[in-house]
C-alpha cells in the first residue's frame, strides 16, 4: 500500500477491449494498462512530496478539491470509529489509530489514479446483472517529512467516480457514455503527447514512465485531466484502509457498508 508498488493490481479487473473501443475516437488505437492507470513514484525527498498532487488540490473552477474536504472529514471520521475494530490473532482489539499529521487534508497525496471502463467487471454475467459503471478511481496516500525522512504512511483511500446516467437503486447501471467517451479521448491524447517526447508506456502495470523523465510533466497534465473530468456529484463511494501493526489490514467505506480484511 506504498507509492510505486503494486497495490493498484488487486483493484483492478481485467479490461474490456469492447467497452473502451465503443468509446474512443480512434478503433484503431490500443490502451494498455499503463495508458489508463497511472502510479506514481514514491517521493524522495521533501521537493518530491510538493511536487505531488494534494487532497486539496482543486478541481475545475477552483470550487472543489479532489478529495472535498467535508468527505475527508467525514472518512476520517469513520475510520477512526468504534465500530472500525477487529481482533488480531493475540487477542487484541485493534483498530486504525491515525496520528495528528495525518489529519491535515494537504497531507494526503495522490498516489494513483486509474479509469476503469466498466464495473464491476466486463463480462456479460455481470453487465446483464449490474450494468456497466465507468468509473475513475483516485488513490491517496499521507505524506510527510521529519528529521528522521520521508515518511509514506501505511493508510490509503480510494475515491470512485462514476460515469453512469441511472445511479437509481436497484436499477442496472447505464453508461453515461457521453462523458466517458470524453475521458477516452483525452487518454488518447495523452498517450500520443507522451509517445511525442519518446515515452512509451510499455505493457506491465508500474510506475508511469511518464513520471521518470524530464521531457514530459505528466503530473501537470494530470492534474489538468483531473480537474475537467472530475465532476461535482460524481463521487459513488470511498474505502479507506489502514494497518495497525503488526496487524490486521481494515477496510472501511465510510459511504456505504463495514467490510473487513
Amino acid at each position: 500500500m506504498v507509492f510505486g508498488r503494486y497495490m493498484l493490481i488487486a483493484t483492478i479487473p481485467l479490461i474490456c477491449a469492447a467497452t473502451l473501443a465503443a468509446a474512443p475516437p480512434e478503433p484503431s488505437v490500443s490502451l494498455g494498462m499503463n495508458d489508463i492507470s497511472f502510479l506514481w513514484p514514491a517521493p524522495a525527498t521533501p521537493a518530491d512530496i510538493e511536487a505531488l498532487l494534494s487532497a486539496d488540490q482543486k478541481r475545475m473552477c477552483g470550487k472543489h478539491s479532489l478529495w472535498p474536504n467535508h468527505l475527508f472529514r467525514q472518512t476520517l471520521s469513520a475510520a477512526r470509529s468504534s465500530e472500525v475494530r477487529v481482533t488480531s490473532t493475540s487477542g487484541e482489539l485493534r483498530g486504525i489509530e491515525l496520528p495528528d499529521e495525518l489529519q491535515t487534508h494537504h497531507a494526503w497525496k495522490l498516489a494513483g489514479v486509474r479509469i476503469d471502463p466498466s464495473a464491476p467487471g466486463c463480462a456479460p454475467q455481470f453487465i446483464r446483472r449490474f450494468g456497466s459503471k465507468p468509473q475513475i478511481r483516485l488513490v491517496f496516500q499521507p505524506v510527510t517529512a521529519d528529521e528522521s525522512g520521508i515518511r509514506v504512511h501505511d493508510f490509503a483511500a480510494h475515491l470512485v467516480f462514476d460515469y453512469v446516467k441511472t445511479p437509481a437503486k436497484n436499477a442496472c447501471a447505464i453508461p453515461d457514455q457521453e462523458a466517458f467517451t470524453a475521458i477516452v479521448k483525452a487518454l488518447v491524447e495523452l498517450k500520443y503527447q507522451l509517445e511525442a517526447v519518446g515515452v512509451e508506456s510499455g505493457n506491465a502495470l508500474g510506475v508511469h514512465p511518464g513520471f521518470l523523465t524530464s521531457k514530459f510533466d505528466l503530473t501537470h497534465k494530470l492534474c489538468e485531466f483531473l480537474r475537467i473530468h472530475l465532476q461535482k456529484g460524481r463521487i459513488s463511494r470511498v474505502a479507506f484502509m489502514g494497518v495497525q501493526r503488526p496487524e490486521p489490514w481494515i477496510l472501511r467505506d465510510p459511504l456505504k457498508s463495514l467490510r473487513r480484511l
